[in-house]
């Protein structure tokens, strides 16, 4: 179904849902009179005439049976009352008009009559609880869908207001370590630590960033992470092929990075090597970031997934949902990350 048609059907307008109704009963009109075997306008009077009586049947039913009984499983009660108006008022138009035209056919040609306007009047009410049915089930779904995406938006916005104070206490504690240590080193680290606040703040604030933006992003954490270390560790940044006009989640790969670091350099080892590696080529991005790891670390959980890592897992399900691959793979002596997420 078009979305055009599809908010035609839906719509709340007072003004739509009446030439909805009014289409409804024109379409019920036309077609009888056009199949009548009488004159099309002796037929047309006639139909006319007996659709007041249709419309006893069909919106009693639509609007009290449908939501109170139908809907709530109550199917005896439906059916029943449901038969109890279409059989009264079906009987109150055949004694009208039967007094209206003096009719004295006999016995059996009423009893087929009045049969014949049950059944024209079952077939009117099928069909208006068909579309009726019909249009609660695309409303319920659109409602459904509606929720989620508030619920999805909401769970990404909580998720990603979870990366600033967990970034936050991880570069701090740095500087607190480096202030210890009366290391010159500090005010560029405040420096650096500001640049990504900024980014953080200003630029990360939208559903998506430009790759290099991002990118860039990381090199300066890459950046004041190795200041900190120093000779200690040996880190490499690669980046291959365009990453000029696409786009990405914001701060979706900082927690691989991150934990790069809090896992390989601060562990008890003496030299230490991280390799990050981006590419970018044709809407795909691939990302790898692998370090090698201290038997003896500081951090004695290891390599479970902290804050950062289950965070980061559930904002890609989310946003990308098939589209991206993770893989982390823990050797003995060094831990490899893989990501690839179609960007487009």
């Amino acid at each position: 179904m078009s979305k055009g048609l599809e908010s035609y059907i839906l719509s709340q307008n007072n003004w739509i849902r009446a030439s909805q109704h009014l289409t409804f009963w024109l379409v019920h009109l036309l077609m009888f009179s056009l199949m009548s075997v009488e004159g099309y306008w002796m037929s047309l009077t006639y139909i006319g005439m007996t659709l007041p009586f249709k419309m006893i049947i069909v919106y009693p039913v639509l609007y009290l049976l449908f939501p109170k009984f139908l809907l709530q499983r109550k199917y005896l009660l439906f059916v029943g009352l449901t038969a109890i108006i279409v059989i009264a008022a079906t009987l109150l138009q055949h004694s009208i008009f039967s007094q209206m035209e003096n009719d004295t056919a006999p016995l059996k040609v009423q009893i087929v009559r009045l049969l014949s306007q049950v059944l024209i009047a079952l077939y009117l009410l099928f069909l208006a609880l068909g579309l009726k049915f019909m249009k609660y089930v695309q409303r319920r779904e659109q409602v459904i869908q509606e929720l989620t995406r508030s619920q999805l938006e909401a769970e990404l916005k909580f998720l990603k207001a979870q990366i600033h104070p967990h970034f936050l206490f991880n570069t701090l504690n740095n500087l607190y370590t480096l202030a210890l240590q009366k290391s010159d080193k500090a005010p560029l680290v405040i420096e650096k630590l500001s640049e990504l606040l900024r980014y953080m703040s200003y630029d990360a604030i939208g559903n998506s960033v430009f790759l290099e933006s991002e990118v860039d992003y990381l090199r300066n954490y890459a950046a004041l992470e190795k200041i900190r270390y120093g000779k200690k560790l040996d880190l490499s940044f690669v980046i291959e092929g365009p990453v000029k006009g696409e786009k990405i989640a914001p701060l979706i790969l900082l927690p691989f990075v991150e934990n790069s670091f809090k896992h390989g350099a601060s562990g008890r080892i003496e030299s230490s090597w991280i390799t990050i590696y981006i590419c970018s080529e044709e809407g795909e991005l691939t990302m790898k970031v692998e370090n090698n790891i201290s038997q003896e670390s500081d951090d004695q959980m290891g390599y479970r997934e902290g804050i950062g890592l289950k965070n980061v897992r559930r904002r890609l399900e989310l946003l990308y949902k098939e589209k991206f691959d993770l893989t982390i793979v823990k050797g003995k002596d060094t831990h490899l990350v893989t990501l690839r997420i179609n960007l487009r």
